[in-house]
């Protein structure tokens, strides 16, 4: 049980990053800038050398932009990840709890309340999202 409420309040964590990162905007981002690097690509009437030039700038944003988002990414995985490291070091649980069935449906119950109830009391609190 106590793995249980480590890997919630992780997971919570987690949940927290997402938000304060602006995780789902840097993806967001880097899909704007695939589309737009396809864009270049289709472009008739322009010369190959323009284009060549374009997709080089373009390809340097994009990789800056999927960089952002994979550390981001990281950024989130953190407290998860040292949560199973820690517990592969001092056995608190949190492995067991990750395959048990009834530990995994509590789990997704609660996070699943969590968010929309943070999500609501945002909203309600005017700030949006």
């Amino acid at each position: 049980m106590t793995g249980a409420a480590i890997l919630l309040a992780a997971t919570i964590t987690s949940i927290e990053l997402i938000r304060a990162t602006g995780l789902m905007a840097a993806f967001g981002r880097t899909a704007r800038m695939a589309r737009r690097a396809l864009g270049i690509v289709s472009r008739t009437r322009v010369s190959e050398w323009a284009k060549e030039r374009a997709l080089q700038i373009a390809s340097a944003r994009l990789l800056g932009a999927s960089l952002k988002g994979g550390l981001l990414l990281l950024l989130v995985a953190a407290p998860l990840l040292a949560i199973v490291a820690i517990d592969t070091r001092f056995p608190l649980g949190v492995r067991p709890s990750m395959t048990d069935w009834h530990a995994r449906l509590w789990l997704l119950a609660l996070t699943c309340a969590y968010a929309v109830l943070r999500r609501k009391a945002r909203t309600a609190l005017g700030s949006g999202e």
